[in-house]
């Protein structure tokens, strides 16, 4: 019911009590209903991750309003998400009331810049509104995330009372994406409302890993079909717990 602050001595309890009892988490994510930056000891958070979890990747979700180099103080997470809901300031603070771009971005360049021992991957969330949405508007953000080497730009549909009218679940496959590193992302709520949400039978998996099948596991759930879009559901996973699924492509 009103701010609350995390103790580290709290957190650090619960990171021990799952390594003791043999749990394997795969992420921890720094997100919620406030701003995990906003922690005096959000460095300190990271680094009980590292030491208490080492193979566990941690993900922090922020509005970046931060100087990157006093926030993360040498403990980078894995991933670095910045919602950023515009390219353009006067069109950003709307969502993002008393926000600042500039502030904003430079987080997010200064993560892609990062080049310490951990280097973050970098996603620029980017949620599509009807103020927020024209092609000029996507251009420049597409031309930032290229031009400071974001490793990936989201556009994300909504259902709010703003939500983008011009890109709809019909219309969005035809959105100008020139950036390599753009993606478009649909909430949870386009899923769960879907009359398409049937599992398929017969559905065939094939691998790009050699000819030697016993080195990934794999299992595909749900396909989704929707205009212009299939959406995948399954797992993957390296049969040596050494190693590691780097990358799925789906084609």
């Amino acid at each position: 019911p009103k701010p609350h602050t995390m103790p580290l001595t709290l957190y650090r309890r619960l990171l021990e009590s799952l390594a003791a009892e043999g749990y394997h988490v795969d992420f921890i994510e720094y997100c919620g209903q406030g701003e995990p930056l906003a922690h005096p000891q959000f460095s300190e958070f990271v680094r009980l991750g590292r030491e208490i979890l080492p193979r566990t990747r941690q993900r922090l979700v922020t509005n970046g309003n931060y100087s990157y180099a006093a926030k993360p103080d040498g403990w980078v997470p894995d991933e670095i998400y910045v919602s950023a809901d515009g390219a353009f300031q006067e069109t950003y603070a709307q969502y993002r009331v008393r926000g600042n771009l500039e502030r904003a971005l430079a987080f997010l360049a200064d993560a892609a810049a990062e080049r310490g021992p951990v280097r973050p991957l970098s996603v620029w969330k980017y949620i599509l509104f009807n103020f927020n949405d024209s092609p000029e508007e996507l251009r420049s953000a597409q031309d930032f995330a290229i031009r400071h080497g974001i490793d990936m730009l989201m556009f994300v549909l909504t259902k709010t009372e703003w939500k983008s009218m011009r890109w709809t679940p019909e219309t969005y496959p035809e959105i100008l994406l020139h950036a390599p590193n753009a993606r478009l992302s649909l909430v949870p709520d386009f899923l769960r409302d879907s009359v398409h949400d049937k599992p398929v039978a017969g559905a065939r998996l094939s691998r790009m890993a050699g000819d030697n099948w016993s080195v990934i596991a794999e299992h595909l759930d749900v396909l989704w079909a929707y205009p212009g879009m299939i959406s995948v559901k399954g797992w993957a996973r390296a049969q040596d717990p050494d190693d590691s699924v780097l990358d799925v492509r789906v084609t």
